[in-house]
């Protein structure tokens, strides 16, 4: 920025050139930054993935690494997963489930999912929670991240609002099982969902709601593509039909 500074009081501005250093600061610092945002977990996680779905405000390098947030996020140790189902049920894990498997399907920026069976056999996913002050940890950064912000760069205030406004509803996992339900209800009527006789245009999972608490959300397995991958997939088909490449259809 300096440069440009200095290039336009002696103006001699080169958009060209301007534009080919700010693609190597990007290419630079990008995974660093996204790798450091994956270690400090938490909120930074949660801003990286709502970053991720928008390329009208980052560049495509920042939001090819930070894709890597959905799912590439560190797992949270076994120990406080079975601390956590022990606070929702009062009942150790092998209590609970007939199987738990500890390898986490998938991770992500306040939980993680594990696969397991219920006592009769169903197949089910199991979603935990991190940790009961992980909450008012990711509020409070949020907090001082907008305070800082508002300082820095007053226009990108709206972003984090974003952000805190989907942890409000994302923090208690009774919700979830709720909002689940009623797509599932409004899929079916709008004859979408498939039944025991016929298969569906699509699946959504199936909350089993009376093992759902604030901090644990079980719900039958279903198996199936990363949601970005597969609609990405789509994208391709949908420009190959076309004659065109999926970046020619974005154009």
């Amino acid at each position: 920025e300096k440069k440009q500074q200095i290039r336009r009081y002696l103006n001699h501005e080169n958009p060209r050139l301007e534009d080919a250093e700010w693609e190597s600061l990007h290419n630079k610092y990008a995974k660093s930054t996204v790798d450091t945002m994956r270690r400090m977990l938490g909120s930074y996680v949660k801003l990286g993935q709502f970053l991720a779905l928008r390329p009208d405000i980052v560049p495509q390098v920042w939001t090819d690494e930070l894709r890597t947030l959905e799912s590439a996020v560190p797992a949270q140790s076994t120990e406080l997963v079975h601390e956590t189902i022990q606070r929702a049920y009062g009942k150790n894990v092998s209590e609970v489930f007939a199987t738990f498997d500890d390898k986490p399907v998938g991770s992500a920026s306040i939980g993680q999912v594990h696969k397991a069976t219920l006592k009769d056999g169903t197949r089910v996913a199991v979603k935990v929670q991190y940790g009961a002050g992980n909450e008012q940890v990711m509020r409070n950064d949020i907090k001082h991240g907008k305070e800082l912000f508002k300082w820095l760069a007053p226009e990108q205030v709206a972003v984090l609002d974003e952000v805190e406004a989907q942890f409000a509803t994302e923090f208690d996992y009774r919700r979830e099982a709720s909002h689940l339900s009623a797509v599932r209800n409004n899929l079916r009527k709008a004859g979408f969902l498939g039944s025991w006789w016929r298969r569906g245009v699509v699946d959504i999972p199936e909350p089993i709601s009376e093992m759902c608490t604030k901090e644990v959300l079980v719900m039958k397995f279903l198996e199936g593509d990363n949601l970005v991958d597969g609609i990405r997939a789509l994208g391709e088909r949908a420009a190959r039909r076309q004659g065109l490449t999926l970046d020619d259809l974005k154009r």
